[in-house]
């Protein structure tokens, strides 16, 4: 019972995956050049303009700000973070991922007076590791000497709010461009209306308000399509604003945050859960979903028998049944399985199979002889139970 339920829910993921792609608009190419730029972002809950101080004063946090909203560690920039403190206490700042995972613990120099206080942030962690470019916030604690405890925890008030948006492709430049209203991870797949999703361009990747370009060669995640040209190509975007004060770090090019989660540092402590704050909202929803905090991009590849032979284009020439083997990435393998996934197969864009309850290696059997002869292209999707997806293709020469 509780196998099929599962199922069930696998199913309608997969399908509502599916049909944002059947909703969204075909895309134009930008009028006109466009220049990246940085809108102002307010914060979400009232800055105390001369916040009070001593021993009358409510025991609060207020005023926090950063110097910067982006650095780069790699070359010695930092970052320095400031608040204001109404009585004398002990402070400390920590620092979180995407993950929710503890980065880095900081005290300031001046624990014991009121007023503004500050520490500086190197970019580094825990362990003096560089840290790979993402999004991080950081909670404030405080500590009065008489007992009393107050703390900024912007993920109780701020973030987690998912929004749509336009983005236009520029085929000549090869960019995509977009604007936001706030700061925000976004997530950006090209596919074709009523079919599959054959590129994703950016998986909930960390981006700052204002008009933003990113590069894109319009080609699907394998490289041998120009989905752009594709009939019925569109894009498809969701986004899910930062907490306020959030930190983007930028120039680390020795790892990204997946290498950096599951081979450099394994185990990390976990940020406290707090409640929410805002009345509109869900009173214990996370700085965003759990799929967007997973570490891991799904990746797999397609097989086909090494034994045939190729036409002038380089296509493999086949025919009757056809094994196409898929395989999943050894580093995404056990997560994968874990979180349970299913495979949709095309043919051209068309829907020709599924198989409910993935594994790898996993095997296709195409019977070609229900295609015609000549080119054709091979599509393979696969989707997890939590919504997240990947795609390969593969061209080939059916010769019955």
């Amino acid at each position: 019972m509780m196998k099929n339920i599962c199922f069930l829910m696998m199913k309608i993921v997969t399908v509502f995956a599916c049909l944002s792609f059947f909703g969204c608009a075909t895309l134009q190419k930008p009028s006109e050049p466009v220049v990246s730029k940085t809108k102002p972002v307010q914060s979400e809950i009232e800055a105390t303009a001369e916040p009070k101080t001593g021993p009358d004063a409510p025991f609060r946090i207020s005023n926090v700000a950063v110097s910067r909203k982006s650095f780069n560690p790699s070359e010695g920039e930092g970052v320095t973070i400031s608040w204001h403190i109404s009585r004398s206490s002990k402070a400390l700042v920590q620092i979180f991922d995407r993950g929710l995972f503890l980065v880095r613990e900081l005290m300031p120099a001046d624990t014991g007076n009121p007023g503004v206080i500050d520490v500086f942030w190197d970019g580094r962690d825990l362990e003096g590791n560089i840290v790979p470019d993402e999004a991080y916030f950081f909670t404030i604690e405080a500590n009065e000497y008489g007992g009393g405890l107050t703390h900024y925890d912007p993920v109780t008030f701020s973030g987690g709010k998912n929004f749509d948006f336009p983005v236009e492709f520029d085929s000549t430049k090869e960019v995509i461009t977009y604007e936001l209203s706030k700061d925000s991870r976004i997530f950006t797949r090209a596919g074709i209306t009523h079919g599959p999703l054959l590129k994703t361009i950016l998986n909930w990747a960390p981006k700052p308000a204002g008009v933003n370009q990113d590069p894109w060669d319009g080609k699907d995640t394998s490289g041998i399509l120009s989905v752009a040209e594709q009939k019925g190509f569109t894009i498809m975007s969701d986004a899910v604003t930062l907490p306020e004060n959030s930190i983007l770090t930028v120039g680390n090019n020795d790892y990204a945050y997946f290498e950096y989660k599951n081979e450099l540092v394994v185990d990390r402590p976990v940020k406290e859960e707090r409640s929410r704050v805002v009345p509109d909202r869900n009173p214990f929803a996370l700085q965003f979903p759990r799929h967007v905090r997973e570490v891991d991009e799904l990746r797999f590849y397609l097989k086909l028998p090494q034994d045939l032979e190729k036409n002038e284009q380089g296509y493999p020439i086949v025919g009757g049944k056809l094994p196409v083997r898929i395989y999943l990435d050894k580093k995404v393998k056990r997560r994968a399985t874990e979180k349970r996934y299913e495979i949709i197969c095309y043919v051209d864009f068309k829907f020709i199979t599924e198989q409910e309850e993935g594994y790898s290696p996993s095997t296709w059997i195409l019977d070609t002889k229900k295609i015609p002869n000549g080119e054709h292209i091979l599509t393979v999707n696969i989707s997890t139970l939590k919504g997240q997806m990947a795609s390969a293709s593969h061209k080939i020469f059916v010769q019955n």
